[in-house]
């Protein structure tokens, strides 16, 4: 919709939040859309202010973007708030500009990588920071998607990781071809033999690290090899309404996430 958060909304979230987590050792703030940087005005006295009630804790901020109005002024913003910015980008320009446009039609890929080099190169202690999210559909080749990650220098220094497309909500199925599940498996196996030190000098794709990455820090968990678990988890995911989570929409209604806003009709259950 085009309903834009008042920062009434805004101030009354940031001090619900302050109010209910007197106990918590870190919060975070995140940003979500449609578009954030749509309202940067609105974003920067919410950072301000929330910077403000949660002085002497360890408090963060992250924002997710599709990068288009990463301007100078946003970044420079940023750097000096130390905001976290994972930014959407689904793959090569050919794979990307099918489904983020702009307004008039166009293709968003060149202004997107264009705003990550300058970043990059204008902020070079701050792109730690910076990493992409890239939605992944199993039709598309999933070589062609780690060689784009390779191939950009970019991406030596911003993180890169990857999400299956939510098909839950599809009109119709989408099926997994024998080439992306070869491919996937075989840089999944080149990615284990990285992580068991068994090859070396190798440029292992990033995709496939960061999914033995989830896999071994669950292995080790299940091990005990992991410290400071938490006496509560959810089935669903990180979701847990009231206790790692929770969703303030434009209109001031909650949510247990981002991912709850998503579809306003699930019903979350949830024991302690």
């Amino acid at each position: 919709s085009k309903k834009r958060m008042s920062w009434e909304t805004a101030k009354a979230g940031i001090d619900y939040f302050a109010e209910h987590s007197i106990d918590s050792e870190r919060v975070n703030v995140g940003f979500y859309g449609g578009e954030p940087l749509l309202e940067f005005d609105l974003l920067k006295k919410a950072t301000l202010y929330a910077e403000k009630r949660f002085e002497g804790r360890d408090f963060s901020i992250n924002l997710t973007s599709n990068a288009t109005l990463l301007t100078d002024e946003v970044l420079d913003f940023f750097a000096e708030h130390d905001i976290s910015l994972l930014v959407s980008l689904d793959g090569p320009k050919s794979v990307h500009d099918r489904s983020r446009c702009f307004a008039n039609g166009g293709g968003t890929f060149d202004t997107v990588m264009a705003n990550l080099e300058r970043a990059v190169k204008k902020y070079p202690d701050y792109a730690h920071k910076l990493g992409i999210n890239m939605v992944i559909d199993p039709q598309n080749d999933y070589d062609c998607l780690n060689d784009f990650i390779l191939d950009y220098d970019v991406f030596d220094t911003v993180f890169a990781q990857g999400s299956l497309m939510d098909l839950r909500y599809a009109d119709s199925g989408v099926s997994y071809s024998e080439d992306y599940i070869d491919q996937y498996n075989y840089d999944k196996f080149l990615a284990f033999l990285n992580y068991l030190k068994k090859i070396k000098n190798m440029k292992i794709p990033p995709l496939a690290v960061n999914d033995v990455t989830r896999l071994t820090q669950t292995i080790n968990m299940s091990k005990g090899k992991m410290i400071n678990l938490p006496e509560t988890m959810m089935h669903a995911g990180p979701c847990m309404p009231g206790q790692n989570r929770l969703f303030i929409n434009v209109d001031g209604d909650f949510y247990p996430c981002e991912r709850g806003m998503a579809c306003p009709k699930n019903i979350y259950q949830y024991s302690r």
